[in-house]
């Protein structure tokens, strides 16, 4: 079948190759360390340090042996769990 040739479904191979493209942008990985470092620098050097401590234990116990792949993190409302 040649490029731009009607398919079965009446689209052609290049709207689904242009349709493919889209989805696979969309899927791409999202960068963040912009404005996480961005938002760091607003912040007292002391704060969220117990969060990478439980984050870097969740991480080592979850690795290959067989650990937890959910982190679960539990607060009050308001607490700042979400930023």
């Amino acid at each position: 079948m040649s490029v731009g040739a009607p398919r079965a479904d009446g689209s052609s191979e290049r709207t689904a190759y242009l349709e493919m493209q889209q989805v696979n942008r969309t899927l791409l990985p999202v960068h963040f360390e912009d404005e996480v470092a961005f938002g760091a620098a607003a912040l007292h050097p002391k704060t969220r340090g117990w969060l990478f401590e439980v984050f870097d234990r969740w991480l080592d116990s979850s690795g290959h042996r067989g650990g937890s792949r959910m982190l679960v993190l539990e607060g009050d409302m308001g607490i700042g769990k979400s930023t």
